[in-house]
């Protein structure tokens, strides 16, 4: 698995986003492996996901948010930092009662269903006698 980081961004659609971001990126060495741009013209929203590489990238992510932070501000950006090698943790507690299975077993497979480069998050252990799920709610 590569070592990357995944910038999520949303703000007032304008000129000049793009070339900021990628200008960023360039500006630390970052070699961007993936990146997605979704506008809604309804809303005069950009949206924005790329990855790229950590490998050669020379800013340390505890001081992203100092650097980023005046682009940020400038074009009016919500955004989040993710690293691929974090993983969240999860935990999921349903009732001891087995009335609670049908409850319990629709939040782990939705759980088990967030397994994205986003959302890397792995059920490890479910209570005893209760099969692990296996596909998720939407697809049944």
């Amino acid at each position: 698995m590569r070592h990357t980081a995944v910038l999520l961004i949303s703000c007032p659609d304008q000129k000049g986003l793009v070339a900021a971001i990628a200008d960023f990126l360039l500006l630390h060495n970052a070699n961007i492996l993936h990146a997605d741009q979704h506008q809604d013209a309804e809303l005069k929203l950009f949206l924005m996901r790329v990855e790229w590489e950590l490998t050669d990238f020379n800013l340390a992510l505890a001081d992203f948010a100092a650097a980023f932070g005046p682009i940020a501000t400038r074009f009016g950006m919500t955004w989040r930092l993710a690293e691929s090698s974090r993983k969240p943790r999860m935990a999921c507690s349903c009732r001891s009662s087995i009335t609670a299975w049908p409850t319990c077993s629709t939040v782990i497979k939705a759980a088990s269903c967030m397994r994205t480069a986003d959302h890397p998050s792995a059920i490890t252990k479910t209570r005893a006698g209760w099969p692990r799920p296996t596909a998720c709610p939407t697809s049944t």
